[in-house]
This record gives structure tokens, sequence and C-alpha cells, in this order.
């Protein structure tokens, strides 16, 4: 229940402390269970799923400036983003899974101002120059493409947009870039 309400739930910045809740109670279960596992439950993709909306809203709202007034929150998320990025061994074995945690910790790294650390295997290989996408609204923030693009994709879902194909068009083949350079 809680994975459909926030895909069909309206931004409200009334949401914004839920929402960091959320995130937090996740990524701490991520963290702390599914860490020492060699395989994952159902719960745990259950929770990476939920976890992967959070933080796609998230940053929604970054990009709209909201999440200013959220330091203490953005700063409690940051441990999290570091014992994530050392958890692949367990989601690598799941694409679709590595793929949304690739999400989470690229968000988490935007929005929290940190870099992942070195050694991760979340850790993009390629040359960062490669992987920039500044655009003038955003303020100059560098973006992912595959992170742009899941963003636009579930947008023109949202609005029911004739510009769906073409986007999904462009997400699959940033998808089918990452997989041949990750796996």
């Amino acid at each position: 229940m809680l994975y459909a309400s926030l895909d069909h739930a309206s931004f409200d910045y009334d949401h914004l402390p839920t929402l960091f809740f959320v995130a937090e109670s996740v990524l701490y279960r991520l963290c702390c269970d599914a860490f020492q596992k060699t395989y994952l439950y159902s719960v745990e993709i259950k929770l990476i799923k939920i976890g992967y909306l959070v933080f796609l809203r998230l940053f929604i709202y970054f990009l709209h400036g909201h999440l200013e007034s959220f330091k203490q929150h953005l700063f409690r998320l940051q441990p999290y983003l570091y014992a994530l990025c050392f958890s692949g061994e367990s989601y690598y074995k799941y694409p679709n899974i590595f793929s949304n945690v690739q999400f989470i910790l690229k968000t988490m790294e935007i929005i929290c101002k940190r870099e992942l650390p070195s050694g991760s295997i979340f850790s993009p290989v390629e040359n960062k120059k490669s992987y920039k996408n500044i655009d003038s609204d955003m303020g100059g923030y560098e973006v992912n493409h595959l992170l742009w693009h899941c963003v636009a994709a579930w947008s023109c879902v949202r609005k029911n947009s004739p510009q769906l194909n073409k986007v999904l068009e462009h997400l699959i083949f940033h998808k089918v870039k990452l997989q041949k350079k990750c796996w």
C-alpha cells in the first residue's frame, strides 16, 4: 500500500518530513539487514522499490529548491550513503534492484552533496565528464543521464504526455548502456 500511495500521492511540501522519515527507515533496514545476507528476501526488494519512489520524490523537491531547510534530515542520511555503497554484492545479482539502488545512491549523492566513496561497486567506472548534464534551469547541478530520464519518464506518465515513447526510448538506451558498463 505504501508503494502504491507513493506512486500516486500529490506533491505537497508538508510531506517532506514524512518522506525523510521513510527514507531513513528504508535505508536503515537495508544497511543493517540486507547487507549481511548473500541473497535478498522479498521484503528487501519491496523496500528498495519504496526507497526508489521516496528518493525520486526527494530529488524532484531538490530540483525545485525545497530541501534547503531540511539540512538536519539530509545530514542524517549521509551515513547510509557510505554503508549502502559497499553493499553492492547483495544487489549485484538482481539487475533491476541494482539499478534502483544505483538511483537511490546517485540521488543521495546529489541531494546530500557528497561523493560516493571510491572502491564501491556503485562508483562510476567511466570518465565523469561524460556524465555531466548541466542545465541552466537546474542551477548548474550535474545529473546522471539515467537519473534524468527516469524522472522525465515518471513525469510523462503522471501527465499522460505524448512524449512518453520518446523518453522511454532514451531511458532504455541509457539503461542498456549502464548494463554494458557495470556488469
